[in-house]
C-alpha cells in the first residue's frame, strides 16, 4: 500500500483526493488489488474471530472493528471514493505495524520473561502512530 500511495500526488496534498471526476474516480490496477486483498484479509479476520479464536474480553469490540473496516473498504470501493479509501487504509496499515509488534511482545512474554522497562517503552510508539496517522 505504501509503495503505491507514495507515488500519488494526493498523498502529499490531500485536497487532490476530492478532485474531479468525483466521486467516481478511476482506479489503478494496483489499488484494485490492494482493495481486494485488504477486504479479503478483514473478511478472514471476521471469520477467524467468530469461529476459530477463543472468546476474549474484547470480543465484541474486535468484531465491530472487523465489520466496520470491511464496510469502510467495501463502500469506498463500490461508491467510487477510491482515493479517500486508500488514504484511510494507509493510515490503518501504519498503525497496525505497531499494534502487531505489541501483540508479538505479549506472546513472547508468555514464554520468556521480558523486563518491565522494555515492556513500557513499546506503548508510546503505538500512541504516536495513532496521533500522527
Amino acid at each position: 500500500c505504501a509503495y503505491c500511495v507514495h507515488q500519488e500526488l494526493y498523498f502529499k496534498q490531500a485536497c487532490l483526493a476530492w478532485e474531479m471526476p468525483f466521486p467516481y474516480q478511476p482506479i489503478r490496477l494496483g489499488f484494485h488489488w490492494i482493495y481486494v486483498l485488504s477486504m479479503g484479509w478483514y473478511l478472514h479476520c471476521f471469520y477467524a474471530h467468530v469461529f476459530l479464536d477463543p472468546r476474549k474480553k474484547d470480543y465484541y469490540e474486535m468484531l465491530i472493528h472487523h465489520v466496520a473496516t470491511f464496510a469502510l473498504l467495501f463502500f469506498t470501493y463500490s461508491k467510487g471514493y477510491v482515493k479517500i479509501g486508500i488514504l484511510a487504509l494507509y493510515c490503518m496499515d501504519v498503525c497496525d505495524i505497531f499494534l502487531h509488534f505489541l501483540k508479538l511482545f505479549r506472546l513472547v512474554d508468555n514464554v520468556r520473561h521480558i523486563p518491565n522497562w522494555l515492556k513500557n517503552i513499546r506503548f508510546p510508539f503505538l500512541s504516536i502512530s495513532w496521533v500522527v496517522f
